[in-house]
Protein backbone atom coordinates (compact mmCIF):
# COMPACT_ATOMS: atom_id res chain seq x y z
CA UNK A 1 0.00 0.00 0.00
CA UNK A 2 1.26 3.44 -0.88
CA UNK A 3 0.42 6.78 0.70
CA UNK A 4 1.47 10.34 -0.19
CA UNK A 5 1.47 12.81 2.71
CA UNK A 6 2.51 16.32 3.60
CA UNK A 7 3.85 16.07 7.15
CA UNK A 8 3.29 19.13 9.34
CA UNK A 9 4.30 17.59 12.70
CA UNK A 10 7.54 15.67 12.26
CA UNK A 11 7.96 14.54 15.92
CA UNK A 12 4.47 13.00 15.95
CA UNK A 13 5.02 11.41 12.56
CA UNK A 14 8.31 9.81 13.61
CA UNK A 15 6.76 8.52 16.83
CA UNK A 16 3.94 6.94 14.82
CA UNK A 17 6.34 5.39 12.28
CA UNK A 18 8.54 3.92 15.02
CA UNK A 19 5.53 2.27 16.67
CA UNK A 20 4.61 0.37 13.49
CA UNK A 21 5.08 -3.40 13.27
CA UNK A 22 6.57 -3.78 9.76
CA UNK A 23 8.98 -1.85 7.61
CA UNK A 24 7.90 1.60 6.41
CA UNK A 25 9.52 2.38 3.09
CA UNK A 26 10.10 5.96 1.98
CA UNK A 27 10.02 6.38 -1.79
CA UNK A 28 12.23 8.99 -3.42
CA UNK A 29 11.82 10.67 -6.81
CA UNK A 30 14.08 8.05 -8.43
CA UNK A 31 11.89 5.19 -7.22
CA UNK A 32 14.37 4.05 -4.56
CA UNK A 33 12.92 2.68 -1.32
CA UNK A 34 14.48 2.99 2.12
CA UNK A 35 13.15 1.73 5.44
CA UNK A 36 12.63 4.68 7.81
CA UNK A 37 11.27 2.80 10.85
CA UNK A 38 13.79 3.03 13.69
CA UNK A 39 16.44 4.52 11.39
CA UNK A 40 17.68 7.44 13.49
CA UNK A 41 20.08 8.88 10.90
CA UNK A 42 17.43 8.85 8.15
CA UNK A 43 14.89 10.36 10.55
CA UNK A 44 17.33 13.17 11.41
CA UNK A 45 17.76 13.86 7.68
CA UNK A 46 13.97 13.99 7.35
CA UNK A 47 13.80 16.45 10.28
CA UNK A 48 16.42 18.65 8.60
CA UNK A 49 14.51 18.59 5.30
CA UNK A 50 11.31 19.41 7.22
CA UNK A 51 12.97 22.50 8.73
CA UNK A 52 14.54 23.51 5.40
CA UNK A 53 11.09 23.32 3.75
CA UNK A 54 9.56 25.67 6.33
CA UNK A 55 8.07 23.02 8.65
CA UNK A 56 6.50 20.61 6.18
CA UNK A 57 7.71 17.43 4.53
CA UNK A 58 6.16 15.91 1.42
CA UNK A 59 6.66 12.15 1.55
CA UNK A 60 5.56 8.98 -0.22
CA UNK A 61 5.42 5.80 1.85
CA UNK A 62 4.93 2.13 1.15
CA UNK A 63 3.73 -0.25 3.88
CA UNK A 64 4.26 -3.98 4.39
CA UNK A 65 1.42 -4.35 6.88
CA UNK A 66 -2.11 -2.97 6.47
CA UNK A 67 -2.32 -2.10 10.18
CA UNK A 68 0.71 0.18 9.81
CA UNK A 69 -0.97 1.95 6.89
CA UNK A 70 -4.02 2.53 9.08
CA UNK A 71 -1.89 3.76 12.00
CA UNK A 72 -0.31 6.43 9.80
CA UNK A 73 -3.67 7.40 8.25
CA UNK A 74 -5.22 7.76 11.73
CA UNK A 75 -2.23 9.82 12.89
CA UNK A 76 -2.52 12.06 9.83
CA UNK A 77 -6.27 12.58 10.24
CA UNK A 78 -5.88 13.36 13.93
CA UNK A 79 -3.01 15.77 13.36
CA UNK A 80 -4.82 17.97 10.82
Amino acid sequence: MMLKLRILNIPGFIKTINSCKGRILKLDSDGNKVNIKGQIQIQKEMENQYKTNGNFLPISLNFEKPEDYLSVVYYYIGDC
